[in-house]
């Protein structure tokens, strides 16, 4: 509250200018001070004093989720076995984007070619080192003990349990189902949602050539080929050779390519490595948009990613 004493003295020397009379005092002025103080039950928003009538809206949600199922082949496309493995982080704020992400094992993570923002459906192949910086999975708010991945049909629910900021779950099986519901029990910004069939298994790649326990003498032009399916999502081929004997450094080289049965690769850049080439050709579906939880947008990067894996014995 400010008094206005010096007022009357102000209007008086005014008149004497010709400026016109001399008005009464006018008492006390109050200066307006939007400052709300919610404590007073006449705020409009939930912060006091914050010059600001303004609702402020909650922020989005933010979902990383990858599962992936990975079969090894040998000789003659015999499978060896199945690894599955899934990891998810949830937070709050605006849209992250997606990078190149190592989720386990520091290792480029088969299928991250055919995410939206990677993938434009033409062919093409790029070179990957242990030197190129890889993005790890963005830290999780805590959204309760566990995160659930829900199959719909009979199969068993897969728990991913708090792994020191990340959850994450893997086994050496096959997976049961080829669509999962993320359960969210809640917590943080996060409130308890489920995220309803948003992975989606596509089908292994099939009918290689070049394929399982053979031998490659011509790293430069490569035609690579398996059965196509005509998958929206494309394929991804990935070569990946150690390229010290002390499997401290390697070089990759991933393709890409419209699911139409054939990509030409150069990996002559793999011809100086050591032992033999890791081939892991995959189809993967990934959800980026169109989900709300508990009425907030869902900024996500959700992928479902079915991989078989062999090797191949450079020679020549």
């Amino acid at each position: 509250m400010l008094a206005a004493r010096s007022l009357p003295a102000l209007l008086f020397t005014l008149s004497l200018l010709g400026c016109g009379p001399t008005q009464p005092e006018p008492g006390s002025v109050v200066i307006p001070d939007d400052d709300d103080d919610s404590s007073t039950g006449d705020d409009d928003d939930t912060t006091a004093a914050d010059d600001d009538d303004d609702t402020t809206a909650p922020s989005d949600l933010r979902a990383w989720t990858v599962l992936a199922e990975t079969e090894v082949l040998g000789a003659g496309s015999v499978s060896l076995g199945f690894r599955a493995a899934a990891a998810a982080s949830f937070s709050s704020g605006e849209p992250r984007p997606f990078g190149d992400p190592a989720v386990w094992d520091g290792l480029p993570l088969p299928g991250a070619g055919l995410h939206p923002e990677a993938f434009t459906d033409d062919e093409g192949c790029t070179l990957l080192t242990s030197t190129d910086p890889l993005d790890p999975l963005p830290a999780s708010d805590p959204v309760g003990g566990v995160v659930n991945l829900v199959p719909t049909t009979a199969a068993a629910t897969l728990v991913l349990a708090d792994a020191g900021g990340i959850y994450t779950w893997d086994d050496t099986v096959a997976l049961g189902a080829t669509t999962y519901s993320i359960g969210i029990k809640g917590g943080a910004d996060w409130p308890p949602a489920t995220l309803e069939a948003v992975l989606s298994l596509p089908p292994p790649a099939t009918g290689f050539l070049q394929g399982p326990g053979g031998a490659i003498s011509n790293l430069a032009v490569i035609e690579f080929r398996w059965s196509e399916l005509d998958d929206p999502g494309g394929v991804e081929v990935m070569m990946f050779r150690w390229t010290t004997a002390n499997q401290t450094a390697w070089a990759a080289v991933r393709c890409t390519s419209e699911d139409d049965g054939s990509v030409f690769i150069d990996a002559s850049s793999l011809a100086a490595g050591n032992g033999d080439i890791t081939v892991t050709v995959s189809r993967a579906g990934w959800v980026t948009d169109g989900m709300q939880a508990g009425g907030r947008a869902v900024n996500a990067h959700l992928g479902a990613i079915r991989s078989v894996e062999y090797r191949l014995t450079p020679g020549g």
